[in-house]
């Protein structure tokens, strides 16, 4: 996944969606709302890590996305709710692991 995300303690939320080209993209997000860069994973990318039978599984992609988040340093909360059309899901962010 390019590029790779390293902590920084003002991130607060990240969302992921579907990206084009079979793909998926990780926004990260602060409280001042300054976009960042997305983080994009393609799904034969993705599909090498946690195998290609999974790619259709949103738990398996969203599970992905949560352990590389908390990989980076992130505690993470999955949000509830509705959310925007191509949005698979969003977090909540804070420092630490869960």
């Amino acid at each position: 996944m390019e590029p790779e995300l390293e902590y920084d303690p003002t991130i607060n939320e990240a969302r992921l969606a579907i990206g084009r080209n079979r793909g998926w993209r990780l926004w990260v997000g602060r409280p001042d709302a300054v976009p960042g860069n997305p983080r994009l994973i393609s799904a034969d990318e993705l599909g090498d890590i946690i195998g290609d039978d999974l790619l259709l599984d949103p738990e398996a992609v969203i599970g992905y996305f949560e352990q590389y988040l908390a990989g980076a340093g992130y505690s993470v909360s999955r949000v509830d709710g509705p959310m925007a059309e191509g949005t698979l899901a969003m977090w909540n962010l804070a420092p630490g692991q869960n």
